[in-house]
């Protein structure tokens, strides 16, 4: 299943966004901000990449995220913004569930 991965190996945030010029700016440069946060609420990882245009207006962003294999059960908030043209303009907020299954792969649930 696609949202089984090993412990200690990488999974993928994958975003789409479907973009057009406005009547008085054109977009020009559109990225991604990525925060992920501990269980307790702790800031643990975040980056940040420039979507890539994969057709017109349409843009794609993946990140590989690493937890590591010492990372505990639970539940991670996530936090996603949309820059366009240097400014927020959508905010995303979501939660991966980690649950461990007692050998080697972990359980990944974003709602």
């Amino acid at each position: 299943a696609s949202n089984v991965v090993q412990k200690g190996q990488p999974f993928q945030v994958v975003s789409t966004v479907e973009l057009v010029n406005g009547r008085t700016e054109p977009v020009r440069e559109v990225r991604e901000e990525l925060v992920i946060f501990s269980p307790d609420g702790d800031q643990i990882k975040n980056g940040s990449k420039p979507f890539v245009a994969n057709n017109a207006g349409r843009f794609e962003n993946r990140f590989s995220v690493n937890l590591g294999a010492d990372a505990p059960q639970g539940i991670y908030p996530m936090r996603t913004n949309l820059v366009v043209n240097g400014r927020v303009v959508e905010t995303r907020e979501l939660r991966t569930q980690i649950v461990f299954d007692g050998r080697k792969a972990l359980w990944l649930a974003t709602y």
